[in-house]
Order: C-alpha cells, then sequence, then structure tokens
C-alpha cells in the first residue's frame, strides 16, 4: 500500500496512455474527459476537494460508450477502446430505455475505429434534449457503421471527396462532442473506371463473345474469361408472337468500344445503364413496330434483391425503311436503396423512380460505308426515406451519346475501318444533401459547465460552452463528361486469318491506348 499524489500521478498517467493508445484519432481533451468520467466515484457524491473524481477506472473507460448525434434518428456505432464492434441504427425515441443495450459483437474488430459509440442505459449528458438514447429496437435492425460501404459509379468520384470532408459529432461526454470525419465512420468506395485497350481484338466478329444457339434456345460465354454472360430462349407463337426472355449473368459483360453498333438490332436486351448489378431478368417482344420489354435486377451492389431490387418497364418501337433502322425506347425503372449507380447504405435509404428515353439510328450512308447514332437521356424523382445523414437528392438528370462510321472494302479486299466518338451516360445535372450535427465551441469548457459550478466562469472567462449545431452540406451530382474517340482497322488473310489495329482515346483521364490482335482459328 502506498499514498500520496507523487504515486497517484504516474498512475492515472499510465491511465491516460493506454487509452489513448487504444483511442488515436480522439484529441487528448476527450480522452481525458473519458477517464474522468468513468472514474468511481468516492466520498460525496458527485466531484469533491477531497476525492476530486474518485477512483480511475480504466475498464470502464476503455468500454465507454458516447452519442453519435443525428435527428430524426440516432445513427450509432459502438465501437470503442475496448475493440467491441457491434453497432445499430436506432430510430428516435425522447425517453431513453434503461433495459436496452446494442447486443454484443460475437466477432469483434481487432482495429479500434472510432472508438465511441451510443450505448443503452442512462444516457450521458442527458440534459441535451438531443443525446438522449433511443431504443434500439425501434426499426428492428442491426448495422455496422465500421463496415458500411458508400458506392459510387466512377463518373461520381468528386463526391467521395465532398464526403471525406464532412464531419459530424460524436463521442457525448457530459456535455461536450468530438467532431470526426464521416470517413472515418464509413468506407467510400469507386467503381473502377473503364479500360481502354480493346480496340483492336474487338474489331473481330463476335466482338466480346462466344454465342450458342439449338432450337429456340441461346448462350454466350466470354471468350476472354469463359464465364456465361446470358441465357435465353425465343419464341415464336402465331397466337402469342415473337418473345425474347434472358437472363445476364454480370454487370456489362460486353465492354466493347464499339457497343453501339448494336443498338438497332432486332435481339437488343435494354437495361438500365445506372443499375450495376450481378444479374437481370429480361423480357421483350420481338419485332417491328410497337413492343414491350420488362427487366428485373437481381443482387444489386451485393446487397440481398429484397432490400434493393430494380423493375424496369417501356415500350420500344422498330421500324426499318429503305436503307435504315431506327429505335426509340421509352421506360421507367424504380430503384431502392440506390441512385444511378450510387449506394449509400446505412447513410441514406432512397427510393428512385427514373424516367428514361433513347433514340438509335442507323443504315448505310454511301456504297459499303454504314453509320450510326444514338442519344440517351434520363431523368429521376428521389424520395430519401427516413434512416440516414443522406436528407434529399433532387434535379437529377443524365444523358449520352455516340456517333460512328464503318467502311468495307475500303483499301482491301475484305476489311473494316471503323471510327467512333461518344459520351458515356452520366450525370449532368443534380445536387445531395447532408443533414448532420457539428460540434462548435470549446469542448473542455462544454464539459465541466455542469461539474466546476462557480468556478466555471473563473476556468473558462468569456469562452463559448460547446453546442451541436445542425448543418446541411450541398454535393454537386454533376459528373466530368467523359468523351472517348477510337479507331478500328480489320483486315482478314485468309479464311481462318485475321488481323486488326486499334486506337483510343479518353478525354476526361487524358489517356490514349494502342492495340494490335491476330486471330487465327484452328
Amino acid at each position: 500500500f502506498i499514498s500520496g499524489t507523487s504515486f497517484s500521478a504516474p498512475i492515472v498517467s499510465g491511465a491516460l496512455a493506454v487509452l489513448k493508445s487504444r483511442l488515436p484519432s480522439m484529441p487528448m481533451e476527450v480522452v481525458r474527459a473519458i477517464l474522468l468520467t468513468t472514474s468511481t466515484d468516492l466520498g460525496v457524491p458527485g466531484v469533491d476537494n477531497v476525492y476530486g473524481w474518485g477512483l480511475v477506472n480504466l475498464s470502464a473507460a476503455i468500454n465507454f460508450q458516447g452519442d453519435l448525434l443525428y435527428n430524426p434518428v440516432n445513427l450509432s456505432i459502438t465501437t470503442h477502446a475496448g475493440f467491441d464492434t457491434a453497432a445499430s441504427i436506432t430510430g428516435s425515441n425522447p425517453a431513453p430505455d434503461p433495459g436496452t443495450d446494442p447486443a454484443p459483437d460475437p466477432d469483434p474488430d481487432p482495429a479500434p475505429g472510432i472508438g465511441i459509440g451510443i450505448g443503452g442505459g442512462t444516457p450521458i449528458g442527458g440534459s441535451h434534449p438531443l443525446s438522449a438514447v433511443p431504443s434500439t429496437q425501434a426499426l428492428g435492425r442491426n448495422i455496422k457503421l465500421s463496415e458500411t460501404n458508400i458506392k459510387l459509379p466512377a463518373n461520381l468520384a468528386h463526391v467521395k471527396n465532398k464526403l471525406e470532408a464532412v464531419e459530424i459529432a460524436v463521442g457525448g461526454v457530459g456535455d461536450a462532442y468530438y467532431n470526426t470525419k464521416l470517413s472515418d465512420l464509413v468506407n467510400v468506395e469507386i467503381a473502377p473506371a473503364e479500360l481502354l485497350g480493346d480496340a483492336a481484338a474487338d474489331m473481330f466478329l463476335p466482338a466480346n463473345a462466344n454465342h450458342f444457339g439449338a432450337g429456340m434456345l441461346f448462350a454466350a460465354t466470354d471468350n476472354k474469361s469463359g464465364q456465361f454472360q446470358y441465357i435465353g430462349a425465343e419464341i415464336n407463337n402465331d397466337d402469342i408472337g415473337a418473345w425474347r426472355f434472358q437472363h445476364n449473368f454480370c454487370d456489362d459483360c460486353q465492354r466493347s468500344v464499339w457497343q453501339q453498333w448494336n443498338v438497332v438490332e432486332d435481339n437488343t436486351i435494354t437495361t438500365p445503364f445506372f443499375a450495376q448489378n450481378k444479374s437481370n431478368f429480361v423480357l421483350q417482344m420481338q419485332g417491328d413496330g410497337l413492343r414491350p420489354f420488362a427487366a428485373m435486377g437481381g443482387e444489386v451492389h451485393n446487397i440481398d434483391i429484397a432490400e434493393t431490387p430494380y423493375q424496369q418497364f417501356g415500350l420500344r418501337w422498330k421500324q426499318s425503311h429503305n436503307k435504315f433502322g431506327y429505335t426509340a425506347e421509352f421506360s421507367q425503372i424504380n430503384e431502392r436503396n440506390s441512385f444511378w449507380g450510387a449506394n449509400f447504405g446505412a447513410i441514406g435509404h432512397t427510393k428512385t423512380r427514373t424516367h428514361q428515353g433513347r433514340f438509335a439510328l442507323s443504315g448505310e450512308i454511301y456504297k459499303n460505308w454504314q453509320a450510326h447514332v444514338s442519344y440517351e437521356q434520363s431523368f429521376a424523382d428521389v424520395l430519401v426515406e427516413e434512416g440516414g445523414i443522406l436528407s434529399e437528392i433532387s434535379k437529377l438528370r443524365a444523358e449520352g451519346w455516340a456517333v460512328g462510321v464503318e467502311g468495307q472494302n475500303v483499301f482491301w479486299g475484305g476489311d473494316r475501318l471503323r471510327l467512333s466518338a461518344r459520351r458515356n451516360t452520366g450525370i449532368q445535372k443534380g445536387t445531395a444533401k447532408l443533414g448532420y450535427f457539428r460540434a462548435e465551441g470549446d469542448f473542455t469548457c462544454a464539459f465541466y459547465k455542469n461539474v466546476l459550478g462557480d468556478e466555471y466562469d473563473s476556468l473558462c472567462g468569456q469562452a463559448a460552452a460547446q453546442q451541436t449545431v445542425y448543418t446541411q452540406s450541398v454535393i454537386n451530382l454533376a459528373g466530368a463528361k467523359d468523351e472517348i474517340y477510337a479507331l478500328g482497322y480489320a483486315m482478314r488473310l485468309s479464311d481462318n486469318t485475321e488481323w486488326s489495329i486499334g486506337a483510343e482515346y479518353e478525354t476526361k483521364r487524358n489517356l490514349a491506348a494502342f492495340s494490335a490482335q491476330l486471330q487465327i482459328i484452328f
């Protein structure tokens, strides 16, 4: 046994060092406040001149949980210095529920993460109307915010920087809160950009797939990976007409630089460019004139279809006149929990209704030369449901276009020359709003305000005690215009041998690619 402030000082310092090492992202004043708040009270209840804050309780400090503020619901993360990563998303409830705690995580994360979260029981800093701990049963679901991914398509990569700059109030200690970046709580991912370098290979027919057919059944495999791209069946009946059913196994398997050349063929299946999915089902009526088609999504953004399905319903008008073919499509696409390729996960739940129009024209323009032109435009209404920081998405519009020409027997019998330009369909207009709380003012003064009493004024003077302020950030969703120009040439040397060269240039990344290909069929 030993006593004295001289020996107490290194013990407290050691406890602070342990706690700080487990909460590296926390400022020292927050770590100190946690150690003081979680100490075991001794002597007269509360802070007194004899026992001070009481006896250091490092175990309680390590397992401390505070509040992550949000209105109208509290998003919560219970990752703390003890490495327990259980988390929940909870509904708004002004009265604390003393009998509800987040369930313990059966598989604790070895990383400390943010270090502070929300816990059941008596709220810390309960005098603040927003720091009451709501019931974790309010929405009946649990989410790990530390594992929440925001997935954005490549043309929305600029949104990542905006999201990472957002700071929200976490770690309620008394009446004081600490601001941390949203990027410390969630992971923002960008889908890989489309690669160049396939212009030469895509000159060959079939461009990117091996097609098989037997009766009314058909299938295609990728000639690079050997994986199935799609399977399906075509039914032609005098009573019901011609119908095509197709199941796609992958998201945009055929990434050909010349993909627009097939926009007016009979068997073209339309799916929305923004519904990134691993599989989908398509039903389409074949033939010229006005025909219906429908599609539904499978696993979207690695989330179960029950949570994030998409459905598309539309009409296609196709007509051939002399040497030209026309195709026009109008459809409505309904998505849930994603919009145009972006999934915000636990940050926000959305319902998107998109009206999409497409037009394509192709045909012979002069002797052995053919041309194509296509245009697409989409408008979307997004309903942001309760359950996240995402508060509004509005005025969304996207568009894209493509033009190209192809000549046959240009320099040599059997050769082909192609030139193509396209702007990938992407968001041209739209904004998103994030609503969240930030802590402004002096953390220390806010923390000591209810403890120091008369000594508060002398300590803080004119310093402003911390307050939590509701803030909105507006993010411009319009992406950079991504234009790609391509040139390809192919020559047949024999019935079984063909060679090609290709060149591509992308304006957005200022990226060029050259390729050559020799194909010998045995």
